[in-house]
């Protein structure tokens, strides 16, 4: 005689309850910012001692002094 065969009255039903997680739309309270970076020759320390950003520059090499900047607009 082989295995048992289980018969109905041994099988196990999980009874489980799917609900729908409730969503809620949100609406943007604030615009995206208009934002710019440059890159200038300075430091940060030139700032600290209150000298303007140096000049605009697209090149650099290894080991140059330069300050990356962000400026966005604030949208309020």
């Amino acid at each position: 005689m082989g295995a048992a065969e289980p018969n109905q009255t041994d099988l196990r039903r999980n009874d489980i309850v799917e609900t729908m997680i409730p969503t809620t739309e949100l609406n943007a309270r604030h615009g995206i910012p208009g934002c710019s970076y440059s890159i200038h020759r300075s430091s940060i320390e030139d700032l600290d001692q209150g000298k303007p950003a140096g000049p605009l520059i697209q090149f650099a090499r290894i080991g140059d002094r330069v300050l990356h900047q962000w400026h966005c607009n604030d949208s309020e």
